[in-house]
């Protein structure tokens, strides 16, 4: 195709709509943390054990679950108010808070709920904990996978260009 001329064959343009993640269980912290940072599925759940029983800044951590019981969206705010503190967060806090939270059951549902909710942050600072750089690592995914959640869905401009370009002649 190099060096030649093509014409437009057709041209589509279409919105995709993609929804926020889920929030983590144990098993999809796991899986992310071994695509971001290579660890190993013992080491994040020693890690995510810390954070939960030591430092007291996420929830616990052996669970399956991926949802929050309805009753728990009045704790959200406070949650993020004190997150808010730090900085990388702040403006995505702040912007969160400009409108009411997103609920719904994709986020807020009792029916998917076992015997403990999705991993959250407590809404304790670990700017006041001596975190590893390795807690650090997984509080972060944590909280982002929060905050992603109670984003507005992701909106896409989608384009497909076809584009017929004349053959050399043999």
């Amino acid at each position: 195709c190099q060096g030649r001329s093509g014409s437009l064959v057709e041209a589509t343009h279409k919105q995709v709509t993609e929804k926020t993640p889920l929030l983590y269980d144990l098993n999809a912290l796991q899986q992310r943390a071994n695509q971001r940072f290579g660890f190993s599925a013992q080491k994040t759940l020693d890690i995510a054990q810390a954070l939960y029983e030591t430092h007291k800044v996420i929830t616990y951590p052996r669970t399956d679950g991926r949802y929050l019981l309805p009753d728990q969206k009045a704790t959200i705010t406070p949650i993020l108010e004190r997150l808010k503190e730090i900085g990388p967060y702040r403006a995505h806090i702040e912007m969160l808070l400009d409108s009411p939270l997103r609920g719904g059951k994709r986020i807020f549902n009792a029916k998917e709920v076992g015997d403990h909710h999705a991993i959250i942050p407590t809404g304790k600072s670990p700017l006041k904990c001596p975190l590893s750089a390795d807690e650090k690592r997984i509080f972060d995914l944590v909280t982002r996978r929060l905050l992603a959640v109670l984003s507005p869905d992701a909106k896409f401009a989608s384009s497909k260009l076809i584009v017929s370009v004349e053959t050399k002649d043999a």
